[in-house]
């Protein structure tokens, strides 16, 4: 499920995520790919552990008093040891999007 190959802070987040799906007791379900059955989780299920992986990482309270000293994306990704991806999306899901100090702005 980890792949070695890829970067700690993705391998960070991905098991975080996994640990979600675990916590949230959620079930495959089975498709079939040229007759193989498949097990995947649904989209609801993924984003529910997307979710559930990076509140885990980036907690709420230290985020936004982070977000209001003008802390960037970068630096809090560096911070939590995750990717700049995964900290708009923890960003964006909170709703503290606006916090975020545009440059030139």
């Amino acid at each position: 499920m980890i792949n070695p190959e890829h970067h700690i802070s993705r391998r960070t987040f991905t098991i975080a995520h996994e640990f979600g799906h675990l916590a949230l007791s959620h079930r495959p379900i089975t498709i079939t790919d040229d007759g193989l059955p498949l097990s995947r989780y649904s989209d609801e299920q993924e984003l529910e552990a997307h979710s559930y992986g990076l509140a885990f990482l980036m907690p709420y309270a230290p985020l936004l008093q982070m977000l209001k000293q003008g802390a960037s994306v970068q630096s809090l990704a560096y911070h939590y040891g995750i990717s700049t991806a995964a900290t708009e999306m923890r960003i964006k899901i909170t709703g503290l999007w606006d916090l975020i100090k545009k440059k030139g702005g």
